[in-house]
């Protein structure tokens, strides 16, 4: 019988036969991604520029692994009228981990919702503030906004963060998928600044931010009309939430 490190099949020779045999010496790895609500999810991300699903990850034959769909087809690489799955191998072998057999499932999928703020006194704002709370897709969320920035953007941008304030029912391995559109309304004219918050929301409840919403240098520039009268207004679009399972 031989074998190699790491490979999850050893091989033998029958001599009576004169044939070689695999044996798997793991048992196969399962994962199962499934949208119940396809259509709406599909028509939610439509001409977006992130117009794709990338699942959580998961462990098997020793590695880390995700699943990326494309419901549109990779419209990257001229890919288009069907739908495109990848296997994307995200790490190196994984020791004493155990193969992973896994099911997502997509519990709802909501979308196009929107709450819009406005944070007065700006200039008096230190460090952080924080909106009113406020109801959406059946959950209780807040918009955290950070001045000075925060992370990579500080002193150089406007960071807003969008905060879940109750994930209680977030255990047992589900997960909450946020897509949104969070936005600095311009109070001169049509023009916007807007950028993406997207991810997944966990039983720690961490809040998932944009980082570089807005430079401060436009921010504070009077002209550019992002604060007025020491007044700045966020919306946010949810486009997308879906709750997951995972078991």
């Amino acid at each position: 019988m031989a074998s190699s490190h790491g490979s999850i099949y050893s091989f033998k020779v029958d001599d009576a036969s004169n044939t070689i045999l695999s044996v798997r010496e793991e048992k196969p790895a399962h994962y199962i991604m499934e949208i119940e609500s396809f259509t709406e999810f599909k028509d939610s991300i439509e001409g977006e520029d992130e117009d794709y699903l990338e699942s959580m990850e998961f462990i098997a034959a020793g590695h880390r692994w995700v699943l990326i769909i494309h419901p549109h087809g990779n419209t990257g690489i001229g890919e288009e009228d069907h739908i495109s799955l990848y296997l994307k191998l995200i790490s190196r072998p994984v020791d004493a981990i155990p193969t992973s057999t896994g099911r997502l499932s997509t519990l709802n999928a909501r979308t196009r919702d929107d709450f819009t703020w406005t944070f007065d006194k700006f200039s008096k704002i230190t460090d952080s503030k924080s909106s009113d709370d406020f109801d959406m897709e059946e959950r209780t969320w807040e918009l955290e906004i950070y001045p000075k920035g925060w992370g990579e953007g500080k002193r150089k941008s406007l960071t807003l963060f969008l905060n879940l304030l109750d994930c209680s029912d977030l255990t047992g391995g589900k997960k909450l998928y946020v897509d949104t559109t969070v936005r600095i309304i311009n109070q001169l004219c049509e023009e916007l600044m807007e950028d993406s918050i997207s991810g997944w929301y966990t039983k720690e409840c961490d809040g998932i931010a944009a980082i570089h919403l807005l430079s401060l240098s436009d921010l504070h520039n009077k002209d550019k009309g992002f604060k007025m009268d020491d007044q700045v207004i966020v919306e946010v679009e949810f486009k997308l939430v879906m709750l997951v399972d995972e078991f």
